[in-house]
This record gives C-alpha cells, structure tokens and sequence, in this order.
C-alpha cells in the first residue's frame, strides 16, 4: 500500500502534540465480514506494535506499520488506529475495502497532520532500519540537494536528476574534473575558430584579473599570451617559464663539403713576335761604343757616320714567355632554399585555455 492520509483524533492531538507522542506505539486493523458492512458493525481484528513513527522530510508525523503477510484474516479491513499505551485511539486512517487474505499485507505507511522536526524519530520497535523509514528519514531532502549539505544522505532517484541537473554538472562536476584534466593555465589544441563556453583562445588579449583570478595567479599582468603560429617547448631549469624565443637553425656544419683545387703549373706562350727597332739620323744612341764596359751615348748626323758614331739595333727573333699561374681555389655561392621558418608536419589549430 501507498502512503495514507490519517486524521488524529482530539486525545490523538493532546498526545501527539506534546512529549507523550512517543507513547504512540500500537496499531490495530479493524473491519467487518463484509465490505459494506457500516461502522457500527467494525470491530478489531488484529493488533500489534507500530516499526516506527518519525517527522518525515516534509515535517509530518510518520507511521510505519508491518501487516502480516502469512496470516488469512476472513475480515475486510475498513480502518487502521494508532494507538497509546492505554489503546485509546490517536491517530485514524479509513482504508480502501480490502479482503486481507494469506499473501496480502506488508508495509503500510500513514501520514498524520501533525508537524515537527524534520527526520527526527519518536518512536522505533525494532534494532533494523525498515526500507521506508531509510528512505524517509536518511534520504536527502530537496533543500538539502540545493544547499549541497555534506551529511551522508540516501538520495532518491528524482533528487539524483536534480542535482545532476546541467548547470550544477557543469559547475560542480565538469568544471572539478577539469581543474584535474586541464588546469588553469594550461594551452589545449582546439580544431576550430570557436571556444567552448568558459574558455578562451590565446591571442594576447586582456582579461579581467578579478573575474578570473585563477588566470590571474598563472598571467598577473592581466594579458594572455598570444599562441598565434606558435608551437612549445619544456624550459631548460635556468629558462623564464614563459618567455618568447624567436626561431633559430641551429649552429652547423656541413661535413664532406670542400671546393677543388688544381695546380695549373707554368704556362708558356706560343713563338711569335720577330721584329727589329730603327733610329732616323740624329736619333739619340747609348751603347759600349769603345768596349770599355761603360755604356755612352752620343748622335749622328747619318745612319753611316764616321767610325764610333754608328749604332744599330740588333733584330729580334722569334721568341716565348713563360707565366706561372700556380695553385689556386675558387670561392662558392650557395643559393638560398626553403621557407622562412623551420618547421615540422603539423595541422593548424587554435590554443584555448580554461577561463576562471
């Protein structure tokens, strides 16, 4: 059976409204042999003691009752009575006409209008906690979900839909684990020009450090860093986290690389050249004209002058000259090739970086 809705009776509210409702601690089942039989005719068929009465989450007195499932009754239960210590009735709940046969039974739950502190239990028969009184008294409550109270708590399945609804997911849940995954700070590949809520892409823009103050411990400066055509690098121990560098080759060599060199020896021109010189009359003469050793100089009026005074120039024959050109190099131009960077095979992507 469902939840009952039962009415207290005057006695019922003089006890359940003062510290004797704890003394509310028996039930009995009444009824008739027929199903239309009229109240006068009810009487009591069965009694035993209640499993326990508690302030439900809602602050409304709870009973729970434990109808005999094994026992046959011949009786149409018309009623349900709470009862006290002296089995005066506080607390009445008409039921629906049911024939309590073998099988038939099992937990009953009545609800009576009186309110107190939530999940606080008056009265309880047995040292097991029944699957209603878990679920009524230790599950957690909706303002309990909100609150986010730490208690340990049941949580029924409405209640699980509740809290995992998406913007506490997202905040509660999505955005812990990323703090895990990707903190902070840290530059995630992203393959499109959007960024997904709650985050940035990196292209030096600013930021607001009292929004964001997480960002704002990783970049005080308020500014994130532009990652626009830029790749990283783990920092040496005596680098600034951080800081640009600009592309470089590294320094060199190219092994096995040298330039010829050939030793062209002498060379000699071909034989060629004969020729002879003339001197006109008065032409100037310097020569051993005596055979003394010692060169003069001197004039004559004629090309056949008297004796001493006569000079000629002897006729050059063929002749050759030799040129040494030796060993030698030549210097090389090496032509410029390939891009303005160095690079590697890479897809283009945006960095982003969580925002908070």
């Amino acid at each position: 059976m469902s939840a009952l809705q039962a009415i207290p009776t005057p006695h019922g509210l003089d006890i359940l409204n003062s510290e004797f409702k704890a003394t509310a601690t028996k039930y009995q089942l009444v009824g008739a042999l027929t199903h239309d039989a009229a109240s006068g005719d009810w009487y009591s068929f069965y009694n035993d003691t209640i499993e326990t009465s508690y302030f439900d989450e809602n602050g409304v007195l709870t009973f729970i009752l434990n109808l005999p499932i094994e026992t046959h009754f011949d009786e149409y239960l018309h009623q349900i009575q709470i009862l006290d210590d002296n089995d005066q009735a506080v607390v009445i709940c008409d039921t629906p006409k049911v024939a309590l046969a073998k099988g038939i039974g099992g937990m009953v739950t009545l609800k009576a209008a009186i309110t107190g502190s939530v999940g606080e239990v008056v009265f309880k028969h047995g040292e097991y906690v029944t699957e209603t009184e878990l679920f009524e008294v230790h599950s957690a409550t909706n303002e309990e979900i909100d609150n986010e109270v730490s208690n340990t708590k049941l949580v029924k399945l409405p209640q699980l839909w509740r809290a995992l609804q998406p913007s506490r997911l997202i905040d509660k849940l999505w955005l812990g684990l990323a703090a895990k995954i990707f903190p902070v700070g840290a530059a995630i590949p992203w393959f499109t020009d959007v960024a997904p809520d709650g985050f940035g892409i990196m292209k030096g823009q600013a930021f607001d450090v009292n929004t964001y103050v997480e960002l704002a411990a990783v970049w005080p400066n308020g500014i994130i860093p532009d990652m626009r055509g830029c790749g990283v690098i783990g920092k040496e121990d005596d680098e600034v986290i951080g800081q640009w560098e600009e592309g470089q080759v590294k320094e060199h060599g190219h092994p096995g690389s040298s330039v010829t060199s050939t030793n062209l020896g002498s060379k000699t021109t071909n034989s060629a050249g004969a020729h002879a010189h003339t001197l006109n009359g008065m032409n100037k003469f310097v020569g051993d004209r005596n055979g003394d050793g010692n060169f003069d100089y001197g004039r004559s009026s004629s090309v056949h002058g008297d004796d001493g005074e006569y000079f000629s120039m002897p006729q050059a024959g063929a002749h050759t000259h030799s040129v040494s050109i030796g060993s030698h190099a030549h210097s090389a131009v090496i032509a410029l090739f390939g891009s303005l960077k160095n690079t590697i095979n890479h897809r283009k992507v945006n960095w982003i970086v969580r925002l908070a």
